[in-house]
């Protein structure tokens, strides 16, 4: 394959290519967004537990004032 050097000479190099084939690289993303995904749901849960959490508390301070 011919290719130019920095001072504009073009010349004929041997290129060594290295093949990897598609899945042999997407299998450790694939694992790595699974974790991330999992990590996500875990926080969204964690958040939904916070909420309803306040909702019950402000339902019986609610329910108080207007027993009251």
């Amino acid at each position: 394959m011919e290719v130019e050097e920095r001072a504009g000479q073009v010349a004929v190099e041997a290129i060594r290519c290295v093949v990897v084939h598609s899945s042999q690289w997407a299998q450790p993303q694939v694992q790595a967004c699974a974790k991330a995904h999992a990590q996500e749901a875990e926080r969204v849960a964690e958040h939904l537990r916070r909420v309803a959490a306040q909702r019950c508390a402000w339902a019986a301070d609610a329910e108080e004032a207007i027993a009251a």
